[in-house]
């Protein structure tokens, strides 16, 4: 679908290129002063006129931001069409070769901003995130999730026209034209459109289909003090306090928001820049109650209020550099001013929230004895029971099992729970997984609760995200992993032996913080070594007293 997607991209600039290099340069000069103009005016007014007077409660309201700025653009580009053929009746004409190309050449750039325009405003509408297989920005996909980043996936555009629309009227905006909010040109009101018609669309997506709110009525959101605490080497972390009224939660009676749907937009230095939250925080129980922060460090990590709640009342976390000056908070499409900033009052659980050096919440000493964590031999092939993988559902994720020993080769997969009565056995069961003659499988617990648990000591620890992670025996021989094996309540998440996991970024996925999800990092060995420690880059996570291949430590 993104081929077909993309080829029509392609396609339709340059059949409007085409047309207008018939029609002659003149006139396709005039047809792309009208387009520029349209597009500027659909984007001046397209913010305070969809919020204002445009903006509808219920499901059609998803609809109304990418409409609005849709018919505002086609609207304008006809009027302005006419007039020009009113004030123009009569064109102009260079030598027959130059004409064309030429004209063919304004045809291009009126395509351009005409489709990417298009691109946006349907980006803007509330439908899947990989609407066309076009999926644009959202949160990283690829590496662990990182707290408050996104990236533009692989399925982007092969001829980016939304972000060429974009970066030429944004680089307008502070020159000639100032298509913007109110009194600030685009590029420092409003940056990277492009990106935030797709950021928009990045939240919750359910099995029947159902996705959660893209956009969000104002007159229901309060947008509170914000608080800020320098983090050493680190930058500065910056809290938000947010609001959200019952009649704009999304369904099931509560918020839910995704950390692309929220952004700050600011100035840092000369430059202007925007910065998700990195984790979010909310009273547990009737006030005074504590706050609990969480960290977005998963794809199915959002911002949400306790059930039964009338208002959503949520502390935003964002990790920004010391320089930074914050001037909006952008909350899906709607942008709020920010008041002044003030020094933080709960300084030990804002930078344990974002991940910070000072303050963490966890108590673990790395380095001790981890052998209670680590197993070998026959109890390193155990599955989780009511998620263990079958031969059928490795064949059905396109894995590799050795069909004698049924034992997994290779694979990279979500398995979900196993219907009452489907536990696989016999022939249809994966004992293990397969090794080479004469090696063995070391199973290393790493999740949240335990010493190994390597995200907190990267964050403790201050390790870099390319430091390798290692098990090393008593003579400084040393092994990367060959994969992981993520159990949450209702799925397994697994990858083996597509290539060596060497470093944290390798790994796609990790345990949320705050829950039960365990964590467990999958070697293979020599029978007989006597393992010795686990490192993480140069730091010691932890000592081990076994011998690979022997049912110990358990």
């Amino acid at each position: 679908m993104i081929f077909i997607f993309n080829i029509l991209v392609i396609g339709l600039v340059a059949l409007i290129a085409y047309w207008w290099s018939n029609e002659g340069a003149f006139s396709s000069l005039m047809h792309l002063v009208c387009v520029i103009v349209a597009g500027a005016v659909a984007i001046a007014v397209w913010e305070p006129f969809f919020f204002n007077l445009m903006f509808v409660e219920g499901s059609f309201g998803g609809l109304m931001p990418g409409l609005t700025l849709l018919l505002t653009f086609i609207i304008t580009l006809l009027i302005t069409r006419a007039a020009l053929d009113k004030i123009a009746p009569e064109g102009a004409f260079l030598q027959e070769g130059m004409d064309a190309v030429v004209g063919g050449a304004f045809g291009a750039c009126s395509g351009v901003i005409t489709i990417g325009m298009l691109v946006v405003g349907v980006g803007f509408i509330h439908q899947p995130w990989d609407a066309f297989g076009y999926t644009g920005w959202g949160r990283s996909s690829t590496g662990p999730v990182a707290a408050g980043m996104v990236a533009k996936p692989a399925s982007g555009l092969w001829f980016p026209v939304d972000t060429l629309t974009m970066d030429f009227y944004e680089m307008a905006s502070v020159s000639t034209l100032r298509p913007g909010g109110g009194d600030r040109p685009l590029a420092l009101a409003n940056p990277d459109l492009d990106r935030l018609a797709s950021l928009v669309r990045d939240t919750v997506r359910e099995e029947n289909g159902r996705m959660g709110a893209t956009v969000i009525n104002p007159e229901h959101v309060t947008v509170g003090s914000s608080q800020r605490v320098e983090a050493q080497d680190r930058g500065d972390f910056l809290l938000v306090t947010l609001k959200v009224g019952k009649k704009s939660f999304d369904f099931k009676g509560g918020l839910v928001l995704s950390s692309s749907q929220v952004r700050l937009i600011g100035m840092n230095g000369k430059s202007v820049q925007t910065y998700h939250p990195s984790a979010w925080g909310e009273p547990q129980g009737k006030p005074p109650a504590p706050l609990v922060f969480r960290v977005f460090d998963a794809d199915d990590r959002f911002a949400t209020n306790p059930k039964g709640h009338n208002e959503a009342d949520l502390r935003l976390v964002f990790a920004v550099p010391s320089n930074f000056n914050p001037e909006f908070i952008q909350i899906r499409s709607t942008r709020f001013p920010l008041g002044g900033v003030t020094e933080a009052t709960d300084i030990d659980a804002l930078l344990a929230s974002a991940g910070g050096v000072q303050g963490a919440a966890e108590d673990i000493l790395f380095g001790g004895d981890i052998s209670a964590h680590v197993s070998s031999g026959a109890q390193a092939a155990r599955f989780d029971r009511k998620i263990k993988p079958s031969t059928e559902k490795v064949d059905q994720h396109g894995g590799i099992f050795d069909e004698e020993s049924r034992r997994l080769v290779q694979i990279d997969a979500d398995f979900k729970p196993n219907k009452p009565g489907e536990n696989p056995r016999g022939k249809l069961a994966i004992k293990g997984y397969h090794v080479d003659e004469g090696a063995a499988i070391v199973r290393v617990a790493c999740h949240p609760g335990t010493v190994t648990d390597i995200f907190t000591a990267a964050r403790k620890l201050r390790v870099p995200m390319q430091s390798p992670i290692q098990l090393l025996d008593v003579n400084n021989n040393h092994w990367n992993p060959i994969g992981y094996e993520l159990v949450q309540p209702n799925r397994l998440l697994m990858m083996v032996r597509d290539g060596d996991l060497t470093t944290l970024q390798d790994l796609p996925h990790r345990p949320r913080s705050g829950s039960d999800d365990r964590f467990y990092l999958i070697f293979e060995v020599p029978v007989g070594t006597q393992v010795a420690e686990v490192r993480l880059g140069e730091d010691l996570l932890g000592t081990i007293s076994g011998v690979a291949g022997e049912r110990y430590l358990r």
